[in-house]
């Protein structure tokens, strides 16, 4: 099982880094960290100055140490809360894999410096997330 998510991840960076047009040869490293909600909720609060848990939390390194995307091969840290993902699980009848993956392209496409706080920003990212899903849950379903 592990594996086989671990794979699965994996091909999902794969059409994160070809629908948002990166360099597919380079090796981008992430980290995908999971916690639980009073974590997510301390690093929420911390961070974003909202105090309740998040589903996904992400520290993008070429944002912080202002570089560019280019030259930045460690993208940063993708903080998933467990639990939230369990309850969406449950919540919108989808399966452990649909979740991680949607967490994760979510997380993995702010890491790279897509955002959704203005509605063309919106547009844009969750373009490129429904492009990516489709694309997984046709591969693999």
């Amino acid at each position: 099982m592990a594996i086989k998510l671990k794979n699965k991840l994996k091909k999902t960076a794969q059409l994160v880094e070809k629908n948002a047009n990166l360099d597919q040869k380079r090796n981008w490293f992430l980290n995908l960290i999971l916690i639980d909600e009073k974590e997510s909720q301390e690093l929420n609060k911390q961070y974003r100055q909202k105090n309740y848990p998040a589903d996904v939390l992400t520290f993008p390194f070429a944002y912080l140490y202002h570089e560019n995307i280019d030259n930045c091969e460690d993208l940063g840290d993708i903080f998933v809360c467990y639990p939230l993902v369990k309850n969406h699980i449950q919540e919108f009848q989808t399966s452990f894999d649909e979740e991680i993956c949607l967490i994760f392209t979510h997380g993995m496409l702010h890491l790279l410096g897509y955002n959704h706080q203005k509605e063309d920003e919106k547009k844009i990212m969750f373009d490129l997330q429904d492009k990516t899903l489709a694309k997984i849950n046709w591969e693999y379903s």
